[in-house]
């Protein structure tokens, strides 16, 4: 249908609707279908027989015996099937013909009619004598408007005459023509047409009728004359712009630079084209600038950035920014386009910023450990420190003023009190002294063999009292082989600090091990301290060894803590390299384990 909502004519001649082809397809009807036919043949079959049957009985006055009956019946079947093959089968094939003609007419038809392209038949002179509606949707004339007209009626009058003069001498001499057009629609509107204009010859070579099958590009054109402008403008912003813009080569060979390439390289621009971009490259960044670029080239990668330094013809290094753009013709990668910026003043800021950076980085983390160890120091001085010493001077104090009212059992008692707090104010000196020298760098670190076997054997000898009064068993399971590289005062200090807290943890009753075993894969000593007795929560084990996280819990009768034994481990364990971890549960007891290198 077009525009008008009359339908276009067809441009092909319909197939031929005569008496004799209307016979034939009455015809092909009945020969076409099997379950047609064959009923008709036994009829024809069992006439014929009847026929030949009175023909021999009458006309030849024989009797009808089965012999001759027999010999009629054959040549009367004969005939139908002579009759079947010389008629029926070339009917059937002439039909089969004419129906292949009528399908292939409709389907070019169709063709034509639903095409994309506008489609405009002309007879020899021009007129036009055929538009298909994709026309009269592109160009608003209504098929009955141009029907008879010159495609002239189109021209928007910006192409010249000799434009069409080539045109019309090409198509005319039997050639295929195939151009764009700047046409003009029937409201004004200016458009663009690529057409390409065939002649169709009779039989006789004759030319009978001009096609022309013409797409829109209306928009590709526009697209092209912005790019065009755009390419105009930017040719002009590369020539006057401060960046240095080159082209190179995919052998890195300059093709094209812009008048600032000379203030950032001390060349001029006739001597960079045809020079190698890597003689720019300073020598230590050629292989990884020449890596950079091959792999964009190689994986067409459309833009890529990097900064790297070069050497000016001067001998000068300057740093420079490059961003280079891959530029594809036919689908191949072709060249590369870049762009570069002088960033050395940035570089040499940036790199002094960094410097500073880690400066203050450093002496912030100093700081930071400094602050803490301060008040960590004031923490257990005011806390820790401050009870037991506080029990020490009051009992002490009535010890001295009433020393003759006290029974000597209650001066016994007295005395285990001093004890007891003296020893709990010494043993925190003594890790708080070890802490504050390793924070401090003044620890001496002095790594040798040592054997686990014996050194754990020393602090259960020290500890057995300790475990006797609560009723635990302290057993050294460890394996006489292992031998560790650790510095000795820092491993008794991690045993004693371990065996003391499974012992203040643990209920009366209980047992604590300390075994090792080899870890092969890491080629480490294991130690563990195992033991059963309250565990911890999961909320205490988060933090067990932040020194930041100080807290203290009393053991299973009453005993106190430092706060700094197991980050103390910890830091112990880890000068030594090693690492130090824990598994517990409430009331099924602790494990902690720490690995060190082995002495083979």
């Amino acid at each position: 249908m077009n525009n008008s909502g009359t339908e276009n004519p067809t441009p092909l001649k319909e197939f031929d609707s005569s008496a004799a082809s209307i016979r034939l397809q009455k015809y092909w009807g009945l020969i076409s279908n099997p379950k047609r036919t064959l009923p008709y043949l036994i009829l024809m079959i069992f006439v014929s027989e009847v026929i030949a049957m009175l023909t021999v009985r009458f006309l030849f006055d024989l009797p009808p015996v089965p012999e001759t009956l027999l010999d009629a019946s054959i040549l009367v079947v004969l005939l139908v099937l002579a009759y079947y093959f010389v008629l029926f089968i070339p009917l059937h094939s002439q039909i089969t013909k004419q129906k292949q003609i009528e399908l292939k007419i409709k389907q070019l038809s169709t063709a034509v009619e639903q095409s994309p392209a506008s489609i405009v038949i002309t007879d020899p002179s021009g007129t036009i004598e055929y538009v298909n509606p994709k026309f009269t949707e592109v160009t608003g004339y209504k098929y009955e408007e141009v029907i008879g007209q010159n495609p002239r009626v189109l021209k928007s009058g910006s192409q010249p005459v000799e434009f069409y003069s080539t045109l019309w001498k090409t198509i005319t001499s039997g050639k295929e023509w195939r151009g764009d057009f700047c046409n003009r629609k029937k409201n004004g509107e200016v458009y663009w047409e690529n057409a390409s204009i065939s002649p169709i010859k009779s039989s006789t070579g004759e030319i009978t009728h001009f096609v022309a099958v013409k797409e829109d590009i209306t928009e590709r054109k526009l697209a092209e004359e912005a790019l065009e402008a755009a390419e105009k403008r930017y040719r002009q912003l590369v020539e006057e712009t401060s960046d240095t813009v080159f082209t190179i080569d995919l052998e890195g060979t300059f093709t094209y630079v812009n008048p600032s390439a000379e203030t950032i390289t001390g060349y001029e621009e006739s001597e960079l084209i045809g020079m190698s971009f890597t003689q720019l490259i300073r020598p230590d960044w050629l292989d990884r600038v020449q890596g950079f670029y091959r792999e964009q080239r190689d994986k067409s990668v459309p833009e890529t950035s990097l900064e790297f330094p070069i050497i000016t013809k001067q001998g000068e290094t300057r740093w420079v920014e490059q961003t280079v753009n891959a530029v594809i013709e036919e689908g191949q990668l072709a060249s590369l386009q870049a762009t570069v910026r002088d960033v050395t003043e940035r570089k040499q800021a940036e790199e002094a910023l960094r410097e500073s950076r880690e400066k203050y980085r450093d002496l912030s983390e100093e700081l930071k450990k400094a602050n803490v160890t301060k008040d960590k120091f004031f923490s257990i001085i005011a806390h820790d420190l401050r009870g037991p010493l506080g029990n020490f001077h009051a009992l002490s104090k009535m010890f001295v003023s009433r020393f003759e009212r006290f029974p000597p059992d209650k001066i016994k008692e007295m005395i285990e009190q001093l004890h007891t707090s003296a020893s709990q104010s010494y043993k925190l000196l003594e890790n708080l002294l070890d802490w504050s020298r390793l924070q401090l760098g003044r620890m001496e670190f002095k790594p040798e063999p040592l054997s686990i076997a014996e050194l754990t054997e020393e602090n259960v000898e020290l500890f057995n009292s300790q475990a006797k009064e609560k009723d635990l068993s302290l057993i050294n399971s460890t394996d006489p082989t292992n031998t560790v590289l650790s510095d000795r005062n820092m491993l008794t200090t991690v045993m004693r600090n371990l065996i003391s807290n499974a012992i203040k943890f643990t209920p009366r009753g209980g047992e604590i091990v300390i075994s090792s075993s080899t870890d092969e894969t890491q080629g480490n000593i294991v130690v563990c301290v195992t033991d059963t007795g309250i565990g911890m929560s999961e909320e205490i084990l988060e933090s067990i060894f932040d020194v930041e996280s100080y807290h203290t819990t009393l053991g299973t009768e009453k005993e106190k803590g430092t706060g700094l034994g197991l980050p103390l481990c910890k830091e112990f364990i880890e000068k030594n390299n090693g690492k130090i971890r824990v598994e517990s549960e409430l009331g099924r007891g602790s494990r902690f384990s720490f690995e060190l290198p082995a002495v083979a």
